[in-house]
C-alpha cells in the first residue's frame, strides 16, 4: 500500500471537486493512495443532511455578498465553511483494495491529524460530535464520503483562518461552537505547515 501527497494550495472548491475526481480514477486503476492539501477559497459545504434554512445563520444572497460561496455535496454531515488559511484535505484511498471498513478508515483519519497537531504542540480531544477539540474550541473537522471503494472528502484544520467567519452557518448543526486554530497556539505556521505535519504522521 503506497500513498502519494499533492499540495496544490489556494483552489476552489470546484477546481479541488475535479482534482478528486481525477486522482480517484488513478486510485481505481493502480490501488494506490492519494492525499491531495488545498487551501480553499471562501465556501460553505451542505453535507447529505445539511439544509439550507436550518444551517445558514444569514440568507444565501447575503452569504454571497460577503464573498462566500455556497455549495451542496453527498459527504455525510451537514455545514461546515472552508475559508483562506484553513488546510483541507482529501485522503482519495482505494479502501476496498486495502481492505479497509469505513470505522478503521475513520479512526485513521482521526489518529492522524490528532497527532499532526500533537507534534505542533497542540494537544486535543474527542467528544460525541464528530471533530477534535481543544479546551478553546473545535480545531479540526471531518467528513467523508466512499463511492465504489474510494474515500473521498475527509479532514479540514483551522490553521490561520478568521473564525468569526464561522458566525454564518451552524458548524456541524450547532450554532453556538466555539473554535480553535493552530496559529493561536504556533502563529508562524502556514496551511503547507499543517499539510506537511499531517502528511508526516502517516501511518498505513
Amino acid at each position: 500500500m503506497q500513498i502519494e501527497t499533492h499540495w496544490f494550495g489556494r483552489k476552489s472548491f470546484i477546481e479541488g471537486e475535479s482534482l478528486q475526481r481525477e486522482f480517484a480514477e488513478k486510485a481505481r486503476v493502480d490501488e494506490q493512495g492519494y492525499l491531495l492539501g488545498f487551501e480553499f477559497n471562501p465556501v460553505i459545504t451542505l453535507g447529505k443532511r445539511g439544509h439550507v434554512a436550518k444551517d445558514l445563520m444569514c440568507t444565501p444572497s447575503q452569504i454571497e455578498q460577503k464573498g462566500i460561496e455556497i455549495q451542496c455535496i453527498a459527504r455525510g454531515g451537514q455545514a461546515t465553511l472552508h475559508s483562506h488559511g484553513q488546510t483541507v484535505i482529501y485522503p482519495v484511498l482505494p479502501l476496498r483494495s486495502w481492505n479497509w471498513g469505513v470505522k478503521k478508515y475513520v479512526r485513521w483519519l482521526i489518529d492522524t491529524t490528532q497527532e499532526s497537531l500533537k507534534v505542533l504542540g497542540i494537544e486535543t480531544q474527542e467528544y460525541s460530535e464528530p471533530g477534535l477539540y481543544t479546551p478553546v474550541g473545535k480545531i479540526a473537522f471531518f467528513g467523508v464520503r466512499i463511492v465504489q471503494g474510494i474515500s473521498q472528502y475527509g479532514i479540514s484544520i483551522n490553521t490561520a483562518n478568521d473564525l468569526e467567519e464561522f458566525a454564518v452557518i451552524r458548524s456541524c448543526g450547532k450554532s453556538c461552537e466555539n473554535f480553535d486554530r493552530i496559529s493561536n497556539h504556533k502563529p508562524h505556521v502556514t496551511v503547507g505547515d499543517a499539510f506537511s505535519a499531517w502528511t508526516a504522521q502517516i501511518r498505513i
